[in-house]
């Protein structure tokens, strides 16, 4: 069972706040500097639209967590639970968890792809994957790993910090556990902005507060969102539409 967090929820929100204003000006810079231009013709940015959207969200992140940290006295390893005994047995669960979402999002996924094609409707993927799909070609190795790193490396630790780590426990510490379930699932959903995905990506929250309820250690949703993105990293690379 998950312990108690030190998180309170004005800092918490001053976090979210914060994140909110970040990607706004990112998205005016996207806009105003011309770089929303010059993608493909299916609407898939180009990469350096893709780059300041990483840093206006996670880079963000980063900066606002550990102010926040530093701001409180908090140590980082122990509000996130990295030195919760029992780590053998997190990072075994993390794969089991993985091995269960995986098909599960593959089956959504497909699912509604086809109830999209009776309607005449063509699914629409995440931009970012757009971009991977239609300009790996002209991309480069170095940008290709630059975009893999970001997404198997910084996404899942930054994102998992954010939802799991901070706005789960404080709703659920506010006296709102299924609020704190459902909400944070479906908040962390939305904040991707594809609706192809927005099913698949509650249920894989869902999954991943599971995990940290279970174990008490960040570390064990991070990994399973790690792995589950270098899947689809991987299979997007090989030229397969996850």
């Amino acid at each position: 069972m998950l312990s108690e967090k030190p998180w309170r929820l004005d800092g918490v929100m001053a976090v979210f706040l914060g994140l909110f204003a970040s990607i706004t000006l990112g998205m005016l810079l996207i806009q105003f500097t011309g770089l929303a231009r010059g993608g493909s013709p299916s609407g898939a940015p180009p990469f350096a639209a893709f780059v300041v959207g990483i840093m206006s969200f996670h880079g963000t992140a980063a900066v606002l967590i550990f102010v926040l940290l530093r701001r409180h006295g908090l140590s980082a390893i122990r509000s996130f639970g990295f030195n919760t005994p029992g780590l053998k047995r997190a990072l075994l669960l993390a794969l089991g968890a993985l091995v269960v979402v995986l098909p599960v999002a593959l089956g959504l996924n497909w699912v509604y792809a086809t109830v999209m094609e009776w309607f005449k409707v063509k699914p629409v993927a995440q931009q970012a994957v757009q971009m991977l799909q239609e300009q790996r070609s002209a991309l480069g190795l170095g940008r290709i790993m630059f975009f893999g790193a970001a997404t198997i490396l910084v996404v899942p630790v930054m994102e998992e910090m954010l939802f799991r780590g901070m706005l789960y426990p404080v709703i659920k510490q506010a006296g709102f556990p299924r609020l704190a379930w459902w909400g944070s699932s479906l908040f962390f959903a939305a904040t991707h902005v594809n609706a192809m995905t927005f099913i698949p990506l509650t249920v894989l929250a869902l999954v991943l507060i599971w995990l940290y309820e279970q174990t008490d250690n960040l570390l064990a949703p991070i990994v399973t969102h790690s792995l589950f993105n270098a899947f689809n990293f991987c299979w997007l690379i090989i030229g397969i539409d996850p």
